[in-house]
């Protein structure tokens, strides 16, 4: 998938958690491909759990991503 692509689904994601108050996101670490579900507001920033890079930030309020790709909005 390029990273076009990575980024039409990302706003698609984006938009569906604009319409709800919070969900649960389904994370892909970009360095080591490791994937975690995670909370769409975190409080603390997301860490990957197989190398330890942070994934996403909290910004107040959504999850800002950092090292990491959203690949599915859990329901």
């Amino acid at each position: 998938m390029s990273s076009k692509e990575n980024a039409t689904i990302d706003s698609k994601l984006v938009k569906q958690l604009g319409q709800k108050k919070s969900d649960f996101l389904k994370i892909k670490c970009n360095g080591c491909g490791g994937e975690q579900v995670t909370f769409s507001h975190p409080s603390k920033p997301v860490k990957c759990l197989v190398c330890d890079k942070v994934l996403a930030k909290t910004t107040g309020s959504k999850l800002e991503l950092v090292q990491g790709q959203i690949v599915q909005l859990l329901k």
